[in-house]
């Protein structure tokens, strides 16, 4: 608190958060805590500041949607990560209200109300179009990027690696510009093929695709991104979709079942970033909301349901998961619902008992199996530990830990999710490696387990 305060009298000395006459002035605070922003929304007058005080235990960087390249209110970026235990302050200058998230961790939101001196809340969030002065900043570099993009030819894929992030940005920008979205994508596929994007630029690059793809085709571009990247594209696009509204739900929908029909992998994973989208919508907070939104869907439902918690897992605040209920809320929602939400839920827990829990593979093993939910709780809760084995990419790892459950029933599910997770992922080596993983089933499993990657690889077209 000292270092805090001692920071608002510099300011003010400088000038920084110095008022107009006559004007109210005020400092918001807004604490960077483990899992969102404490307060999630705020709101001041145009002549008071913000500070974002990090009190997390990793970097963090608060900046105006869109993810990754911040388009929205350009000036609201301290263009860099804020250490733990430091902050940033901001005097923000354009009335409106601006959608904010942390570029580190974008499935932590916010939003920052600035309201014009006298006017109302109400008023202010009516107003939240860009001023002249940034939509003549965005006709200029549209202009700009029209006449690069008459001579333009993208660059080798190795030189593409080795841009500055903001380079990448604007590199695939135009790509997309000249080519058309899909080519931008495509191109982003080939230069990082057989690479994870779970985190890191490469998940960030995918974002930036799908919103590009949303700006190109609408919703009917869905069908364009795929699951690569850890669903990145379809969160970006979706993103920007469902940023303040659900109505195109629907078509959505329609559009993944262009990929194929509803037990087929690419239509699943199409809808499973709806999912994502959903629970975006409602900023991680209210699932059930999130849940019934996806139950409006003709067909699917599950696969919603999975993007969903798995949104959750990611981004829910740091307070909605507890140790001292580490099965919430599946346990809950088996109370209420029976087992509507048990493998979608069950597929997403040993992420809450890893990464929020601090319990280690073997603990979060006992937990899968050793509770009173349902079986398929169970079952899915094991395959989401196959899933993350595979993410090691070595056999005899994945082997060894899937076989470290001790069940055999269980040992084959999490050597089968394994397996086809390689495939799903298109690891290198696959072709060796999904078949070897299979063959250390039990016996009674093992024609399952190579039938259903078969059922993989027609899927999603690997080779």
């Amino acid at each position: 608190m000292r270092h805090l305060i001692t920071l608002c009298f510099v300011l003010f000395c400088f000038g920084i958060f110095t008022p107009a006459v006559g004007a109210h002035t005020e400092t918001q605070v807004i604490k960077m805590v483990p899992g969102g922003f404490e307060p999630q929304e705020a709101t001041i007058d145009e002549n008071s500041a913000v500070i974002f005080v990090n009190q997390d235990t990793i970097g963090r960087w608060p900046a105006s949607n869109n993810h990754p390249t911040h388009e929205l209110y350009p000036e609201f970026d301290p263009k860099r990560e804020i250490a733990p235990g430091e902050s940033w302050a901001f005097k923000p200058k354009s009335i409106g209200g601006w959608k904010y998230h942390d570029h580190v961790n974008p499935h932590l939101r916010g939003v920052l109300t600035v309201l014009g001196e006298g006017k109302s809340e109400k008023v202010a969030e009516q107003s939240k179009s860009f001023s002249l002065k940034d939509r003549l900043r965005a006709l200029f570099q549209s202009v700009k990027l029209f006449f690069s993009n008459l001579t333009y030819n993208a660059p080798a894929q190795e030189k593409f690696k080795k841009l500055a992030p903001e380079e990448q940005f604007e590199q695939l920008e135009k790509i997309a510009k000249v080519g058309g979205a899909g080519k931008g994508w495509a191109y982003l596929q080939d230069t990082y093929r057989g690479q994870a994007g779970s985190s890191g630029n490469i998940h960030d690059l995918a974002h930036l695709s799908g919103r590009l793809i949303f700006e190109d085709k609408g919703l009917s571009g869905i069908s364009t991104c795929t699951s690569t990247f850890a669903f990145g594209c379809y969160h970006g696009l979706l993103d920007v979709a469902f940023s303040d509204s659900l109505e195109g739900l629907l078509t959505a929908e329609k559009e993944c079942s262009k990929l194929g029909n509803p037990s087929s992998g690419p239509y699943g994973s199409c809808v499973h970033g709806i999912g994502h989208g959903v629970a975006s919508y409602y900023d991680s907070r209210d699932l059930e909301k999130s849940l019934e939104s996806c139950n409006t869907l003709s067909a699917g439902q599950a696969f919603c349901h999975d993007g969903v918690f798995m949104e959750f897992a990611r981004g829910a605040r740091g307070d909605f998961y507890l140790k001292v209920n580490p099965f919430y809320p599946c346990n809950t929602l088996e109370t209420r619902f029976g087992g509507a939400y048990s493998v979608a839920c069950g597929r997403n827990q040993p992420t809450i008992f890893i990464s929020k829990f601090g319990m280690n593979f073997d603990q979060a093993a006992m937990n899968c199996v050793d509770n009173t939910l349902s079986k398929d709780f169970k079952v899915a809760c094991v395959d989401a530990l196959g899933f993350m084995l595979a993410g090691s990419k070595d056999t005899r790892s994945i082997i060894s830990g899937c076989q470290s459950i001790g069940l055999d029933e269980y040992t084959a599910n999490c050597l089968k999710a394994a397996a086809g997770e390689l495939i799903f992922q298109d690891v290198p080596g696959w072709q060796q490696a999904a078949p070897e993983v299979c063959a250390a089933s039990p016996v009674s499993a093992k024609t399952t387990c190579s039938q259903y990657l078969e059922k993989l690889i027609k899927d999603y077209g690997r080779s």
